[in-house]
């Protein structure tokens, strides 16, 4: 079926997404929630469910960015349920390193730790270099943050090296 102007509520939902993404960068908030909720509002309707991971993420970003702490949570929480419902293993290593972020935020460095090194684990089971590369940055800020510099060295080493390798 279609929507507004002939567009498929599938394209509306993406280019909303997208949209969303573009005003957040912009640092327009306001709009940038309306279109990401809408989005989010759509990819329900339909029933897609990586959609709905993907867009509850984005705007995840949006409300931590705002110091939202809470609603940011359920949404990456609500992002992490159905990565792992999807068994969508990278999905589920993104969604893991939001929340690390999200508690880092939060101070919470212990929750970060543990986010971090699952998400670690998740990205060099699935052999994504630049996921195991951004996870190793991640943990390393907990360990940086906590004084223990010798082990934050450790994983900024690894994770330069296979920067190195990627051309990143």
């Amino acid at each position: 079926s279609r929507g507004k102007a002939g567009v498929s509520p599938a394209v509306r939902s993406e280019a909303l997404n997208a949209a969303g993404i573009l005003a957040a960068d912009q640092g327009d908030y306001g709009p940038a929630i309306e279109r990401l909720e809408e989005s989010l509002a759509i990819h329900r309707e339909l029933d897609n469910r990586q959609g709905m991971a993907c867009v509850s993420s984005n705007l995840a970003l949006v409300w931590k960015d705002r110091g939202a702490f809470d609603r940011a949570q359920a949404l990456f929480e609500e992002s992490l349920r159905i990565q792992q419902e999807c068994d969508n293993r990278a999905g589920i290593a993104a969604s893991l390193g939001n929340l690390g972020n999200l508690a880092m935020d939060r101070g919470d460095l212990a929750a970060a730790r543990e986010f971090f090194e699952k998400s670690l684990a998740l990205q060099r089971e699935l052999g994504d270099q630049w996921g195991i590369a951004a996870a190793l940055n991640n943990l390393a800020s907990v360990h940086r943050v906590n004084g223990r510099v010798s082990e934050a060295r450790a994983l900024l080493e690894e994770a330069l090296a296979l920067s190195r390798e990627t051309g990143n």
